[in-house]
């Protein structure tokens, strides 16, 4: 894992390094999501929320690139009448993310996310509560509008699969493989600097 880790730090600086020459300016970029339901019939409550951070810099003749690093927090919980307790889980993924504007002004974007830090905790049907870690990616499409000289606003489709390599509750790990996968919309704003 540590090799792995200097591995992408070592990719990203010499790629930075190799386009100092089109630096063009600083970006940040916030996407949040909130989701709530509620149905009677079946007692069911869900609950979750995203907060997804790119902090960067824009790279080109026109700024099409934005490289820079992702801070991706979420929880979500479920609790039914069938459940003795609440099901949650709560992470922290920190990685590079590489995004890509398709058109000169700079609205709409694809971009992708590699999460090699992916830690939380997490609660199943009331049980003990376990830390768990991982790696994720998360693959996204967006449209942002200008509303002033360097502030943008839109909306952004995530997909996102998180991969749960190891768990420990008690002292105890246990090497596991299990999946998450979520897709969700979100709003978002940009700030961009030159």
């Amino acid at each position: 894992m540590k090799v792995t880790i200097k591995l992408i730090f070592t990719l990203f600086f010499l790629t930075f390094i190799l386009v100092q020459d089109t630096f063009a300016g600083f970006y940040f970029q916030h996407s949040f999501n909130y989701e709530s339901e509620t149905e009677g019939a079946e007692s069911l409550e869900y609950t979750a929320m995203r907060n997804y951070t790119l902090l960067g810099a824009s790279f080109g003749k026109k700024e099409n690139w934005v490289i820079g690093q992702s801070i991706y927090s979420w929880s979500r919980g479920t609790k039914n009448s069938a459940m003795t307790g609440e099901s949650a889980i709560s992470m922290l993924e920190l990685g590079p993310r590489v995004q890509y504007f398709f058109n000169s002004g700079r609205n709409f974007y694809m971009s992708g996310t590699y999460n090699f830090y992916a830690k939380g905790t997490r609660e199943i049907n009331g049980g003990t509560s376990a830390n768990i870690e991982g790696t994720s990616y998360i693959l996204s499409a967006g449209l942002q509008l200008k509303v002033k000289r360097l502030f943008y606003i839109g909306f952004s489709y995530n997909y996102h699969v998180l991969n749960i390599t190891e768990t420990s509750s008690n002292s105890v790990v246990s090497t596991v493989s299990e999946t998450y996968t979520y897709i969700f919309p979100a709003i978002e704003f940009s700030l961009r600097f030159k």
